[in-house]
């Protein structure tokens, strides 16, 4: 079954809290329906014009024009997992201080230098790296190892 205009229309009435949804009609030749929608965030009124792209073919899809106004869910990324890592690291309550040494966020690595107090009164340093598996999840080489 073909996506409709009408179910577009669903899916920013489920993500938007719309004050006003005005159908502006259509442009390019009777293929992109405009509308003007206003919406609520946090007691302010917004404006967006919306499109919608159809050929009237009830077999063929309606699609977003232009740009998709539904807000997207932020991707995690490398560096948050890393800051997560470290903080969970912090709960160690030997762990007294972590920096990142280098970061290669595109191959999802990162070396990091730790200083910690292992006996509670000589601080050490020592070094860690942190990489992404193909899962998605935040792993280490091995444990914080002595640099002397």
């Amino acid at each position: 079954m073909a996506v409709t205009i009408q179910d577009l229309l669903d899916l920013i009435d489920a993500n938007f809290d719309v004050v006003q949804l005005i159908d502006r009609g259509t442009t390019a030749g009777g293929l992109v329906y405009e509308y003007d929608l206003w919406y609520r965030t946090n007691s302010v009124v917004h404006y967006k014009r919306v499109h919608i792209y159809w050929d009237g073919n009830v077999d063929n899809d309606a699609e977003w024009y232009q740009s998709n106004p539904i807000p997207q869910e932020a991707e995690e990324t490398f560096l948050d997992k890393l800051n997560a890592w470290i903080e969970l690291a912090y709960t160690n309550p030997n762990i007294k201080l972590v920096t990142v040494e280098h970061m290669d966020s595109y191959n999802k690595v990162a070396e990091l230098r730790g200083a910690w107090l292992p006996g509670g009164t000589t601080y050490t340093i020592s070094w860690a790296y942190v990489y992404e598996d193909e899962n998605g999840d935040i792993q280490w080489d091995g444990e914080f190892y002595n640099e002397s």
